[in-house]
């Protein structure tokens, strides 16, 4: 019961975050802040995948509404909680896997690899899906970094503060 309190107040306030301070963000017009993301980032990897991108499909359509995107975001979460499992699988051994209920605890070399890797998928296929045109790849490409860079800066420092309070109990 405790887990499902945690997670949905967690739903809830990366949905809060993102539509009522980092959608008001810009990064000189090439980028933008997508903390919503840190919802799939930090799932427990009990989630199974059909769950996590029904929550991650609400998600991304919340987002949209307030953000005027018309789906794009809640395709692009939801693509990117469908290969969470086989990214995952890519840089963590099984027994990383076995052990830990949450990647996100270590914040290991490995978690940085998966989490900058998600982070730039969702951000290509955000980017790719508004411009919608081969004519701006480099445009794309210009923006999913600046917000691969900047996401991945803040989720980080949010989650290695979380970190440091979670070893101090």
């Amino acid at each position: 019961m405790k887990d499902i309190a945690i997670g949905f107040f967690s739903f809830v306030l990366s949905i809060l975050l993102q539509i009522l301070i980092f959608n008001q963000i810009s990064l000189l017009g090439y980028g933008c802040i997508f903390f919503h993301l840190i919802f799939v980032l930090i799932s427990p990897l009990r989630f199974k995948t059909i769950p996590l991108m029904l929550m991650a499909f609400a998600m991304g359509i919340t987002v949209d509404v307030f953000s005027n995107s018309y789906g794009i975001h809640a395709f692009s979460l939801t693509l990117v909680s469908a290969i969470r499992g086989g990214i995952i699988n890519l840089f963590f051994s099984k027994e990383d896997t076995e052990h830990h209920p949450n990647l996100f605890v270590g914040l290991s070399a490995d978690y940085y690899k998966y989490a900058i890797s998600m982070i730039l998928i969702y951000s290509l296929s955000v980017f790719a899906l508004e411009a919608f045109d081969v004519r701006f790849v480099l445009n794309i490409l210009q923006k999913a970094l600046v917000s691969t860079i900047a996401t991945a800066i803040f989720v980080l420092f949010v989650q290695s503060v979380v970190f440091k309070k979670y070893n101090e109990r």
